[in-house]
């Protein structure tokens, strides 16, 4: 991840962030053995995907399936290997499942900034899902 992130903030004088932007890091206090020996026992290597540093992005849970990365960048040229994928590793974490309340006046505002004419939402009607489950499309 570091290295395909290099210069990513250059402009700001460094490559990358200390939060979840990058990678969240608390301090020695909290490190796990675990990880300290897979960073022991990987270092100095660089996962690459034709000769180039691959994209290693991260999450701290999925919720069960990891999303297709066309659905989560679009307009970008992806990697195949960033494909979704059934996922049993976050199953306890307290992150596996979560929603997302957006009150209608929100919707309203931002769909009137875009330039759309809309007097009052309704009904939200969930016309497409990508195939982790999530939402792609929904009519008003």
């Amino acid at each position: 991840f570091a290295v395909s992130n290099t210069g990513k903030y250059e402009k700001k004088g460094f490559d990358l962030l200390a939060t979840v932007y990058s990678q969240v890091y608390k301090g020695m206090d909290i490190e796990d053995p675990r990880s300290n020996e897979a960073v022991d026992k990987t270092r100095g290597e660089t996962v690459v995907y034709n000769g180039e540093p691959a994209s290693t992005v991260f999450h701290s849970a999925c919720g069960g399936f990891t999303e297709r990365s066309s659905c989560v960048w679009s307009g970008v040229d992806h990697p195949k290997y960033l494909r979704g994928e059934r996922c049993p590793y976050c199953v306890d974490s307290p992150h596996y499942s979560w929603e997302k309340i957006i009150k209608k006046e929100f919707i309203e505002k931002k769909l009137k900034a875009a330039g759309y004419k809309v007097d009052s939402i309704r009904k939200i009607t969930v016309c497409g899902r990508s195939p982790s489950r999530r939402v792609t499309r929904f009519w008003l």
